[in-house]
């Protein structure tokens, strides 16, 4: 039940993202400053969200009869929905940096709370990491890939 429970906060988290961007806000504190992370993603996921709205338009160009029709236009919708929210978390939950924590997202899949008491000292590099782990902890140093 653990799972499903994950799976549909982070859907909750994407869609509700949607509202956040439309709104212009950010999920930041009002005494924290916002530390983007996902510039370099941003490009990819607005070419992948434009070919699903493309692949959706090319499908209803193609009779699968009304119950195929229906399933695939509404899989495509969601589709199309689903990578706005992406690219709509991405903008409105950054990670940041307040007083009291540092907070680390990637998304909505990674939520990390480390109080400030905590951090030694915190530097930001742009690296390529050949791991596909989100999080690695090197000896005394955590990075984020």
């Amino acid at each position: 039940m653990g799972v499903i429970r994950r799976l549909l906060r982070h859907e909750a988290v994407l869609f509700s993202s949607i509202g956040l961007l439309l709104a212009g806000r950010k999920d930041v504190p009002a005494d924290g400053v916002a530390l983007p992370y996902a510039g370099p993603q941003r490009p990819m996921v607005i070419v992948f969200f434009a070919v699903a709205l493309v692949e959706t338009g090319a499908f209803l160009l193609v009779d699968f009869g009304a119950l195929g029709g229906t399933i695939l236009l509404v899989a495509e919708i969601y589709s199309a929905a689903w990578l706005l929210g992406y690219l709509a978390t991405t903008i409105t939950r950054p990670h940041t940096l307040s007083p009291r924590e540092l907070r680390l997202r990637v998304v909505a899949l990674f939520d990390l709370r480390v109080p400030l008491t905590d951090v030694e000292s915190l530097t930001r590099r742009n690296e390529t990491h050949s791991s596909a782990r989100t999080l690695v902890w090197r000896g005394e140093e955590l990075v984020m890939a």
